[in-house]
C-alpha cells in the first residue's frame, strides 16, 4: 500500500471535508483512506511519501471547451460576439485540417491535465476533424471527455443532412464503447440554428438517449 504523508487533502465527500496535515492510502489504484493520520494505517504502508504540506484533491471538470480553437487565442480582441465569430472564427475554423486540429487539442489537453483538470466537455466545430485521430490522442491522455460535433443552420446543407452527418459522428463515437470518451447533442445556439434544427437536436437526443447540450 502507498501512504501520502503530511499532505492537505480537499474531498468530494456528503460534507466536503477539508483534512490539514492527513494522509492518503492507495492500494491496487484505489483509494481506501483518507483522514487523519492513523498509525494503523502507516504501519500498512510499503511506500510512504511525505508530501511536505502539498496538496491533493480531486480533478476538476472543465464543463464548456472548443479545445481544437487552442491555436486561435489572440487572433481578435476588442470585437463583439458576432462580429468575433463571424469575420474571424469561422472562417479560421474553415481551414482547419486534420493535422491542425489534433495538435491543438493536444496541446488542450496538456494544458488541462498541468491545471488539474481530468475531465472536460468539449462542442466542436466538425471541420478539419478526424475523429478516429481526436480518440487516440483523448484515449493515451487518460482524460475523461464528451466530445460532441456542433450543429449549425447553413446554406450550404439542409437541417437533415446536418443531422445525418452529426448522426454518423455519434455513432463512431459509440462504436468505441469506451465510457471515459462519450458524446452528447450539441446545436451550437438559438443565435446559429434554425428552430427546426434545435427541435430536430432534441429529437435526436430524445431518439438516441443522449445528453442534450446547447451554448
Amino acid at each position: 500500500m502507498k501512504v501520502f504523508q503530511h499532505v492537505n487533502i480537499v474531498t468530494c465527500d456528503q460534507d466536503f471535508h477539508v483534512y490539514l496535515d492527513g494522509i492518503l492510502a492507495v492500494k491496487e489504484s484505489q483509494i481506501v483512506y483518507v483522514g487523519q493520520e492513523k498509525q494503523e494505517i502507516l504501519d500498512q504502508a510499503e511506500h510512504l511519501i511525505d508530501y511536505q504540506g502539498a496538496w491533493i484533491m480531486p480533478g476538476l471538470v472543465n464543463c464548456h471547451t472548443h479545445s481544437a480553437m487552442t491555436g486561435l487565442r489572440g487572433i481578435r480582441d476588442d470585437s463583439n460576439l458576432h462580429e468575433w465569430l463571424e469575420d474571424y472564427i469561422w472562417p479560421v475554423e474553415a481551414e482547419f485540417t486534420p493535422e491542425m486540429t489534433t495538435k491543438a487539442v493536444k496541446e488542450a489537453l496538456t494544458e488541462m491535465l498541468q491545471s488539474g483538470t481530468t475531465t472536460f466537455n468539449d462542442m466542436y466545430n466538425p471541420n478539419g476533424v478526424d475523429i478516429a485521430k481526436i480518440y487516440e490522442v483523448v484515449k493515451a491522455s487518460k482524460m475523461r471527455c464528451y466530445f460532441s460535433p456542433t450543429l449549425f443552420s447553413s446554406e450550404m446543407e439542409t437541417t437533415d443532412e446536418t443531422v445525418a452527418r452529426t448522426r454518423s459522428v455519434i455513432e463512431t463515437i459509440k462504436g468505441y464503447q469506451d465510457p471515459n470518451f462519450k458524446v452528447m447533442i450539441a446545436p451550437h445556439s438559438p443565435y446559429s440554428c434554425s428552430r427546426e434544427l434545435l427541435e430536430a437536436s432534441l429529437e435526436l437526443a430524445k431518439k438516441k438517449t443522449f445528453p442534450f447540450i446547447s451554448m
